[in-house]
């Protein structure tokens, strides 16, 4: 509104003017103060004078001086504003308007925006039918959504709900036909025709064709991909008709098809660009730095999501302890114990584990071997408590024990470091200079840094500590020095390619190029056609991992879904998150 950055510019030209007491003014004065002609500062008083804020006299004839009267102060005007936004669901200027404003105000403001979250039926108008819209927020905004380069958990969940991948994962393990109706492969499995199904609509309208899928693939190896070694078999991607594509790799993949199932590998069109457009069951409507909105893809080829509008308003940090939490409905990132101070609220435990390990980029064994041995993960979880529980398994799992190496109840995978009885540094290691560890700033990252911190140096390890932003992380060349980085990785149901990806992901934490060995123990797994055998070799190199102190694996952050009672279709979607597909709602 400019009417109220104008009288918001009026009150800091004159603050020293009380409300209710008229002031002589000009209007050349108030014009110069608005900078704009005399004919324009009229208008702006009367649009003010009509919504109450001032009373305009003006002086008639030469001579006679104006007067101007303000009846609110800046912070009224600022609140009252900002509660008009709240009020008609507006979260972005009134979050822009509340940051002027002091705490106690603040919370006011916040406190009316949460009484617009969880699910609500609205109206555009009358006519229309009514609009089922769930409504949440986060602390902050999405990345870019290309599936080549999402990253982080939040953001690959959402490419689940906006593209579509080739096959899909059962949740029993099987791949199954997805955007494909079936395929065949020959030479020994080095070459695959995928057969797609027809009439598959992107959320622009045009159909879904080969080439649009040899587009994609190709994408995958590509330079913008983060995951072109993850992909690296793929050698060449051609389109035979428009409904056909063959695929030739370079050796003989055994995990071609599960790989194809993971977010990265979705379909775009072939002119994608910045805005995010798939084949999924929600489109993009909006996404800056105050809103995040999906909407439903009327002609989906599975059948169109219950719900018809998924918004994401983005809280600025400083205002997200004033969020009423108990107005969400459905919350998807709370723990345990958080739910528990939500009465009547159900809870369903999602099929997901986020992993937090240290990875140690030393080429000196003896000194990883005494940082790991200074770290006692159970401990760690005593003393920090929180979401942290004692780890299962490290960075590969099995998606299904009876597919590979059996799982009993203790730590499958996990493995304890021996304690060096002399730590001796070898040459080329300076021995006084202090470690360097990277981790992210999150609360739960900065609390793990510096219990590290605290036991390496009782230890006699001297540790410095850097925190990045998610963005920052990912630049180029970001992790280049550091000796030790704490990150957390998502085990969901992709879980070959979860491994491959942290093991070989242009962003991976372990020192790059990867070691030999590891490169060719990947390499071995890919080319076992028997689940049990790829399994054995996987678990084997990630217990090498550990026991050769280049990774520790520190706990696992359990989630839960916590949700009203008339919330309805609660399934975890690949990502291990919430599927927003299935979600609807009762009547309350």
């Amino acid at each position: 509104m400019k009417a109220a950055e104008h009288y918001l510019n009026l009150r800091k030209a004159w603050p020293w003017l009380r409300e209710g007491e008229a002031a002589s003014l000009t209007l050349d004065e108030i014009a110069g103060v608005l900078d704009c002609t005399r004919q324009n500062a009229r208008l702006v008083l009367r649009q003010m004078s009509d919504a109450g804020w001032v009373t305009w006299m003006a002086g008639r004839g030469r001579g006679n001086v104006s007067s101007l009267t303000f009846w609110q102060t800046s912070e009224q005007l600022l609140l009252n504003l900002a509660l008009s936004a709240a009020g008609r669901g507006d979260a972005a200027e009134a979050f822009e308007r509340a940051a002027e404003l002091g705490p106690a105000r603040q919370r006011e403001v916040v406190a009316a925006l949460s009484r617009q979250l969880g699910f609500r039926q609205e109206r555009l108008s009358e006519a229309e039918r009514p609009r089922d819209v769930l409504r949440t927020f986060l602390y902050a905004g999405y990345g870019a959504l290309d599936p080549v380069r999402v990253y982080y958990a939040k953001e690959t969940n959402m490419v689940t709900q906006i593209f579509d991948t080739l096959v899909r994962r059962e949740g029993d393990g099987r791949i199954v036909p997805h955007l494909v109706h079936g395929w065949e492969s020959r030479e020994e499995g080095r070459v695959w025709t995928l057969y797609l199904r027809k009439g598959v609509t992107f959320h622009h309208g045009r159909e879904m064709t080969a080439d649009d899928v040899v587009f994609s693939l190709e994408r995958l190896r590509g330079a913008e991909s983060l995951y072109g070694r993850v992909f690296g078999e793929l050698f060449v991607v051609r389109a035979r008709g428009r409904y056909v594509v063959e695929a030739e790799l370079r050796t003989a993949d055994a995990l071609f098809l599960p790989m194809l199932a993971a977010p990265a590998a979705s379909i775009v069109p072939r002119e994608f660009a910045e805005v995010p457009v798939g084949t999924g069951p929600f489109f993009m409507k909006k996404s800056d730095e105050r809103q995040f909105v999906l909407e439903a893809h009327e002609g989906y080829f599975l059948g169109r999501p219950f719900l018809d509008a998924y918004e994401t308003w983005i809280v600025p940090p400083e205002q997200v302890k004033f969020v009423d939490w108990s107005q969400l409905d459905v919350s998807i990132y709370r723990t345990e114990e958080e739910t528990a101070e939500l009465q009547g609220w159900r809870e369903k435990p999602l099929e997901k584990a986020m992993v937090q390990y240290l990875t140690l980029r030393i080429k000196n064994e003896p000194l990883r071997r005494a940082v790991c041995a200074a770290l006692d993960v159970e401990e760690m979880v005593a003393e920090l408590g929180g979401s942290r529980e004692k780890a299962r398994y490290g960075l590969w799992r099995c998606s299904n024990p009876s597919e590979g190496v059996e799982q009993g109840e203790e730590n499958q995978g996990m493995t304890t470091v021996s304690v060096p009885s002399k730590v001796e540094p070898v040459q080329g290691e300076p021995p006084n200079r202090p470690l360097r560890l990277l981790t992210f700033r999150r609360a739960e990252n900065r609390a793990d840094a510096r219990w590290i911190q605290a036991r390496c140096e009782r230890a006699g390890i001297p540790v410095e500590l850097e925190f990045v932003g998610g963005r920052e992380f990912l630049e180029p060349g970001r992790l280049d020095g550091a000796d030790m980085i704490l990150k957390a990785d998502m085990i969901d149901e992709h879980v070959e390619y979860c491994f491959y990806r942290a093991l070989l992901g242009d962003r991976s934490v372990l020192p790059q190029p990867p070691l030999p060995w590891i490169a060719d123990a990947l390499d071995e797994a890919r080319r076992q056609p028997d689940p049990q055998t790829r399994a054995a070799l996987l678990t084997a190199l990630d217990q090498r991992l550990q026991t050769e102190a280049h990774l520790k694996i520190l706990y696992h952050e359990r989630y839960t879904a916590a949700y009203q009672p008339h919330v309805q279709g609660i399934t975890a979607a690949g990502t291990g998150l919430i599927d927003l597909r299935s979600l609807w709602f009762r009547e309350r």
